[in-house]
């Protein structure tokens, strides 16, 4: 097997499948189900269709509208202001929309997720995204890579209702290796402060269907992913089951419960710093 620099991620085509998911995945649901509690969130079933809702709608109306929204209320300096900003308008959506019923977020989340599937098909994926993937240490960054960004929080929040009401996860591999492909992408940022010789490796394995395998290769100019490894043994080697992987990409607060799960070998600086990458704002 040999190593290349990891290629786009293009999924603008991809939400129309995704979103029928979605609907038919509503559909299904009784009135015990909508109050259910989605496991390692705050939120209940509703609550987090009408935060995708939420988000939808913001899409939509930034970049598809060229809307300016109201600035927020304090100035942002750094990531910590983004997480309090976006907390704060998530809190602020949950609350205005307790009252609507859950026929109501299923037939306005029919409506948003269609625009939005539509309005990603038409969009130039090398084109300056609107905002950056600061989750894997981007300044700027190409539309195609904030779509995909897109892609692995509306795939989350799909697989968290999947969880609470007990419908089958979309697990397999056409849909959940871009989500996975996608996380990676934050892994060399995660090894930034990482010091190490040009050629140093780390091998990241994630077992099953929609797994794969990269390398995060050290050179002169600093860390980049690669897809697939060398013959020869890495520095170091993080290995987890896909399961394992998306949730632990996702989260911060629940990275201790899954470490057990997770086998590492070599460089314990490496491997620790892989181990701290999160996928998401949090």
């Amino acid at each position: 097997m040999a190593t290349n620099p990891v290629q786009p991620i293009l999924l603008s085509d991809r939400f129309g499948e995704l979103h029928n998911h979605l609907m038919t995945l509503l559909a299904g649901l009784n009135a015990e189900d909508w109050q259910r509690p989605v496991p390692g969130s705050a939120w209940t079933v509703k609550e987090v269709a009408a935060h995708l809702l939420d988000t939808d709608l913001r899409r939509l109306s930034m970049q598809r509208d060229v809307w300016e929204p109201p600035p927020p209320p304090h100035p942002i300096t750094g990531p910590g202001d983004l997480v309090d900003f976006l907390n704060l308008l998530n809190h602020r959506w949950i609350e205005a929309t307790s009252g609507l019923s859950p026929t109501v977020l299923a037939d306005l989340l029919s409506s948003t997720g269609s625009q939005l599937a539509a309005f990603f098909a038409t969009v130039d994926p090398f084109a300056p995204a609107l905002f950056p993937v600061a989750w894997a240490g981007d300044e700027t960054s190409p539309i195609w890579f904030d779509v995909a960004r897109e892609y692995t929080e509306k795939w989350i929040h799909q697989q968290q209702i999947r969880e609470a009401v007990g419908a089958d996860s979309l697990v397999h591999r056409e849909i959940l290796h871009p989500v996975l492909d996608t996380f990676v992408r934050a892994v060399p940022f995660a090894c930034l402060d990482v010091a190490a010789d040009a050629g140093t490796v780390a091998r990241l394995d994630i077992d099953g269907d929609a797994g794969g395998v990269w390398s995060v290769i050290r050179s002169e100019d600093g860390w980049a992913l690669h897809e697939g490894a060398d013959e020869q043994a890495p520095d170091a080697q993080v290995r987890m089951d896909q399961d394992v992987a998306w949730r632990f990409f996702s989260t911060r607060k629940r990275k201790p419960e899954l470490l057990p799960s997770i086998d590492t070998e070599g460089d314990p600086a490496l491997c620790a710093a892989i181990l701290e990458t999160t996928s998401v704002m949090a």
